[in-house]
């Protein structure tokens, strides 16, 4: 097979400086000069024909070489009568990363009030355990309008419905102090807090 022309031109320039057993120590920037390439083609090129081709093998400078360059031996030179088989070498392929796990969204992400927003037995139910005395339907209708109107978002609609309900107990017995001082208010709202009409259903 043939190799790729880079590496053949950095071949043939090792072979140019080569002595008859292969050997050759030409600088870097020497090949590079020689060849036209940059000096990381030459570095590249290099390292491509020991691995990919095993056309050369080197070895690096040390002190004993006294800073001289590195060694360069042509692996291909053989006898006359012995064929040059140029072959690459497959490198294996390295095994794919796996991929991270996707991102999952949170389960219980904030929401819009819903449509279909139901006050059932179960909302009925804790009403009337913990003497939510209140007009439910009204004070339902109020929370709908006003987090529709507001646009809010939560993440647990039936959570700020039971929040609602406190404080409207709260505020409506707050708002049941004014009557203090008036003998015919005090009476109208022992009335209204015994009236437990309102439950009828609930319990």
């Amino acid at each position: 097979m043939t190799i790729p022309s880079t590496e053949k031109i950095v071949l043939l320039a090792l072979a140019d400086w080569a002595s008859d057993d292969g050997v050759a120590y030409p600088k870097q920037c020497t090949l590079a000069s020689k060849c036209s390439l940059t000096d990381r083609t030459i570095r590249k090129t290099l390292k491509s024909l020991r691995e990919s081709y095993r056309l050369i093998e080197w070895e690096p400078r040390s002190e004993e070489t006294q800073g001289r360059s590195n060694t360069y031996f042509l692996t291909f030179v053989k006898t006359a009568d012995e064929p040059i088989i140029i072959e690459k070498v497959e490198t294996p392929k390295a095994e794919p990363k796996p991929k991270p796990p996707a991102k999952t969204k949170p389960a219980n992400r904030a929401t819009q009030i819903p449509d279909d927003f139901v006050v059932d037995d179960e909302l009925k139910g804790w009403a009337c355990e913990n003497r939510i005395e209140v007009d439910l339907r009204a004070e339902t209708e109020q929370w709908t309008d006003y987090h529709k109107a507001k646009g809010s978002l939560q993440k647990d609609w039936r959570a700020s419905w039971r929040t609602w309900m406190r404080n409207a107990k709260k505020w409506g017995r707050n708002n049941a102090n004014s009557y203090n001082g008036n003998a015919n208010g005090s009476s109208r709202l022992e009335d209204e807090l015994n009236d437990t009409s309102w439950a009828d259903g609930l319990c």
